[in-house]
């Protein structure tokens, strides 16, 4: 059994390369798979404009095949009038023959030119249209080539997962064989265990049963030798002088009490034997007592017992920090969802650039009055507030960003960013306010207060930070 479980850990352990070597193959495969197709795409590229040449070549050879007879019979033509002039001349040799005879020369001359240029411009296209033609050809058979290769690429692609599944398939297979090997072990061992606490406790039966026989019979040999004793005290004070009868009960009594003892003594020399167990678990340990006598130790079984630990999900209370900085105890009473009273001040967007200035302006004054009046010990270290920003459309969060209000003194905290033009929630703890940013401070800096003066509504201070700024 243990032979077995070596060898299926082995596999085991076995089964992780083998699969990760499959998985390399197969990877490769699809690598060069990957390769081909491109080299595929490549070819037929390169052959589509092959073919666009062939057909360029075709159209200037068809062209040229027009151009080429006129050429030809102007050719001629100027050839017999060369060769007439040159027999009028040779015949009347004059100046204007000799003239005529030039003229003829020189248009046959051109004439013969522009006849062998063309011939050799359609030679060359039909030159070029048999090397285009054969590179298509060579093209052609790449392509066979390569879709062939593809084929058999996709097809080992193909054996190799299948390859992958059947070894996934089989360590599963092996995995559980290994699991239920384990098993069985496991429920082998328990039994085992079990048949020795059971052998135990039938000793530890058979050995106070033992016991309470050999008290039971030295309290009859107690009693005989009692009974002896007062028989023979009896005896003597009626008859001083026994008879021989007499005599042989008592001896008969004597001999069966030493007997007894004997008895009793070899059975205390001959206890029962014992099994040791093995605890190989830290688990809970069940032990029988039994009644023990002087130098005699009685073993106890001990059962092993399975624990499990079910572990289920709590719900604990939020825990919030106190508003006020006095207050530095954590609170644990669950929180309400519902938003608390809160106040919003700000330079009124329908008012007049003017006043929307003068109102910052006011606002900013009185802050910075606040900031004045704090001591150094109101300045004391505060945990600085986290406030959400978050930009709605259609009662829709579009766009959430978080600030940190730094702590000036007095539940004061400030702060300053940047916000983009529409609906804009700005939230503090269970605390909420609500303003409309208008399309001109779209992008603008805003300067953001909060006061908390007033725990169960605090003031949120927001204005254009440009307002302040002459």
């Amino acid at each position: 059994m243990r032979l077995y479980g070596i060898v299926f850990t082995f596999i085991a352990l076995l089964l992780p390369f083998m699969q990760t070597a499959s998985a390399q193959d197969l990877s490769a495969a699809q690598k060069k798979l990957l390769n081909f197709q491109q080299s595929i795409i490549k070819v037929k590229q390169e052959q589509g404009q092959f073919e666009k040449d062939l057909v360029l070549h075709k159209i200037k050879i068809e062209k040229i095949s027009t151009q080429l007879p006129p050429l030809e019979k102007a050719r001629k033509d100027a050839k017999s009038h060369f060769e007439m002039a040159k027999e009028t001349t040779n015949s009347a040799p004059t100046a204007e023959n000799n003239a005529k005879l030039k003229h003829a020369e020189f248009k046959f001359t051109l004439a013969d030119r522009k006849y062998q240029n063309t011939h050799k411009q359609l030679k060359k296209s039909q030159n070029s249209i048999k090397a285009i033609e054969s590179k298509i050809e060579e093209h052609k058979t790449r392509t066979t080539q390569t879709l062939n290769a593809i084929e058999v690429q996709k097809k080992r692609i193909k054996e190799l997962a299948k390859k992958a599944k059947q070894q996934a398939a089989e360590q599963k297979e092996r995995t559980l064989a290994i699991q239920k090997l384990q098993e069985n072990a496991a429920r082998k061992q328990q039994q085992e265990q079990q048949r020795k606490n059971d052998e135990l406790i039938k000793s530890n039966i058979a050995l106070q049963e033992s016991r309470a026989e050999k008290a039971v019979a030295e309290q009859e040999i107690v009693r005989l030798k009692a009974k002896l004793d007062a028989m023979q005290n009896a005896t003597s004070k009626q008859f001083p002088e026994t008879t021989p009868s007499e005599t042989t009960t008592s001896e008969t009594i004597s001999s069966e009490i030493a007997a007894d003892s004997k008895k009793v003594e070899s059975d205390s020399k001959d206890p029962i034997p014992t099994t040791k167990i093995k605890t190989e678990t830290k688990e809970a340990v069940t032990q029988q007592t039994a009644p023990s006598t002087e130098n005699n130790t009685i073993p106890t079984p001990t059962t092993t017992t399975e624990s499990a630990t079910k572990t289920a999900a709590i719900p604990l209370p939020s825990v919030t920090v106190a508003d006020d900085e006095a207050d530095k105890t954590i609170q644990t009473e669950p929180l309400p969802t519902e938003a608390l009273p809160s106040t919003l001040e700000s330079a009124p967007e329908e008012q007049g650039i003017e006043q929307q200035k003068s109102q910052a302006k006011k606002l900013h004054s009185a802050f910075a009055e606040r900031k004045k009046k704090i001591s150094s010990k109101q300045r004391r270290s505060v945990a600085n507030r986290i406030m959400y920003v978050k930009r709605m459309e259609n009662d829709a969060v579009i766009e959430t960003s978080t600030h940190s209000l730094s702590y000036v003194g007095t539940r004061l905290f400030q702060t300053e960013f940047t916000l983009g033009a529409g609906e804009t929630l700005f939230k503090v703890g269970r605390h909420e306010w609500k303003r409309n940013i208008s399309a001109a401070d779209d992008n603008a800096r805003f300067v953001v207060n909060l006061d908390y003066e007033d725990k169960t509504n605090p003031r949120l201070i927001i204005y254009n930070k440009a307002l302040i700024q002459d």
